[in-house]
């Protein structure tokens, strides 16, 4: 199985169609925690790229390795 490297500067988060806008309206009421199997390097990549590229900040995010 091939895997693309979260370090890769190629890296690209791929989320299922609505999420981004779902996530942004769920703000606006809620707060969102993230809960991830990642390790915690590469979800702190990820997040990083949600909050650039998306303007979602997440009020917890939590890893179970």
């Amino acid at each position: 199985m091939n895997r693309k490297s979260l370090t890769d500067d190629s890296f690209q988060l791929k989320l299922r169609h609505g999420v981004v806008e779902g996530l942004k309206e769920m703000l606006k009421n809620f707060q969102i925690v993230l809960f991830s199997f990642l390790s915690e390097k590469n979800i702190k990549l990820a997040v990083e790229h949600l909050v650039k590229q998306e303007g979602i900040i997440f009020d917890a995010v939590y890893t179970k390795i």
